[in-house]
């Protein structure tokens, strides 16, 4: 939405990764507006080199909303080609990954991947591994006291993934 901090500070990156990779790759983008009327739709699609849903679509907007869960904007959601999810947090994965995101992502592969949880294991929810992108971390997390916000799984650590000293996190149920 063209009156949304996060969402202009997002569609720029987004922009310049889908110019960078669209030469290499077969893909699309179909933005979903939330702008409140079509001037400010117009406005902020004029800088977006994808297709759109016409603003005057708003119950084709409405029922996308619906079945994607949209919960907060910027989101970008992307899918396989036979219409499943592939994941739902493609701003996380753009943002942090780049152009390298959407290379995975026409290859069918997510940046972000984890497993179910054993018993007795925590889930480390929207917490995500920086060595090898497990997100949710499961099990046992490391925290690093020289790195500011790092976060790695039990295999990385035992893998020594990381060039720091690392400490445990504990739950409550440790």
């Amino acid at each position: 939405a063209h009156w949304c901090p996060p969402c202009r500070t997002f569609t720029p990156i987004l922009a310049e990764a889908y110019k960078q990779a669209i030469a290499d790759a077969s893909f699309d983008v179909v933005f979903v507006s939330s702008d409140e009327d079509q001037s400010s739709f117009d406005e902020y699609y004029k800088e977006m080199p994808w297709k759109a849903i016409p603003y005057e679509d708003r119950t084709l907007a409405e029922k996308l909303e619906q079945k994607y869960q949209i919960q907060r904007i910027p989101s970008l959601i992307i899918l396989k080609t036979d219409g499943t999810i592939l994941t739902e947090d493609g701003v996380t994965e753009l943002t942090q990954k780049g152009s390298n995101a959407i290379g995975k992502w026409v290859k069918g592969q997510s940046i972000f991947w984890s497993r179910a949880a054993q018993p007795g294991e925590h889930t480390w929810k929207d917490i995500q591994c920086d060595s090898c992108d497990m997100k949710p971390i499961v099990g046992v997390r490391y925290a690093c006291a020289t790195c500011e916000a790092c976060n790695i799984c039990q295999d990385c650590k035992q893998k020594g993934a990381h060039e720091h000293d690392l400490s445990q996190y504990y739950t409550y149920d440790d």
